[in-house]
């Protein structure tokens, strides 16, 4: 009769060799129970044994060869100690790296190019910190430039011309009443006529003209002014226009002045202020 069933009292000591039992045959609930924290590990003699457990905040380290591992306390010397930082970034234990005041200079920097005297650190998020060194604008300096008529004029005149150069910082173009610009950008412009007569003057008109294709001139500002002669002798007035002219052309936006509608006479000095343009640039266009 075949046998079916061993059963462990037939099973002789030492009879179950390691062949005899399957791969991956043996689970956690096969095995005999133990004592919790206990690790499984090998004597001296290559037996197996179990260490520990240990107490709460020791370490399982190696004793050796020849002896199995044990649960210890780390000495006090193994402790992280977190430095204390002095100088530039200071800290404390534990505590946030700060760096100290006033000791951030050029050379802690991380910026794109090297710095020259004179110039500002300006944001440019595609370089190399994302700073660079930049020279300051010249559209802060202030371009101007002072014209005054130096020959007296009457009636309707278009354009009014005998200009001469006075105090200015950049140079106006200038040919026969025509007023060219050294740069683009947002220009003030202003005229003024200083005008007597000796009788009733009902409509003086003052224009400033402007061009964009060095041809066609339009009135981009006007103004009218008039002479109540009641004593029979002359009477003096003035009169004055300004504008802001967008030039993003210098070959092709100019400028000019006209008078019309009136007989009366315009002084002029080359000494000072009476018949006169002023040229100011504000900014780029």
């Amino acid at each position: 009769m075949a046998l079916t069933q061993v059963k462990t009292t037939g099973i002789a000591d030492d009879a179950v060799t390691e062949a005899k039992v399957a791969n991956d045959a043996i689970g956690t609930a096969e095995m005999k129970a133990g004592t919790d924290g206990h690790i499984i590990t090998y004597d001296a003699s290559g037996n197996p044994t179990t260490v520990g457990p240990g107490t709460d905040g020791q370490v399982l380290t190696s004793t050796g060869a020849g002896s199995p591992p044990a649960f210890e306390t780390l000495p006090a010397s193994n402790n992280y100690v977190h430095p204390n930082h002095s100088g530039e970034v200071t800290s404390t234990a534990d505590g946030a790296q700060v760096i100290a005041d006033d000791v951030v200079d050029e050379a802690n920097l991380k910026v794109s190019n090297s710095p020259t005297n004179g110039y500002f650190l300006s944001a440019q998020s595609g370089n190399t910190g994302g700073l660079t060194w930049a020279a300051v604008s010249s559209d802060t300096d202030i371009d101007f430039a002072l014209w005054r008529i130096n020959t007296g004029w009457s009636g309707n005149t278009d354009p009014v011309q005998n200009f001469t150069e006075q105090n200015h910082s950049v140079d106006m173009g200038y040919s026969s009443g025509i007023f060219s610009f050294p740069s683009t950008g947002f220009w003030f412009i202003e005229f003024q006529t200083y005008m007597y007569y000796n009788s009733d003057q009902d409509n003086i008109e003052l224009h400033l003209l402007t061009t964009t294709n060095d041809s066609s001139y339009a009135t981009r500002a006007q103004s009218y002014t008039h002479m109540n002669n009641d004593d029979g002798g002359n009477l003096y007035s003035t009169n004055r226009v300004s504008h802001i002219f967008d030039v993003s052309d210098t070959s092709n936006h100019k400028v000019k002045f006209k008078t019309a509608g009136t007989s009366a006479n315009f002084h002029a000095s080359s000494s000072s202020n009476e018949s006169y343009a002023i040229f100011w640039k504000l900014g780029a266009t």
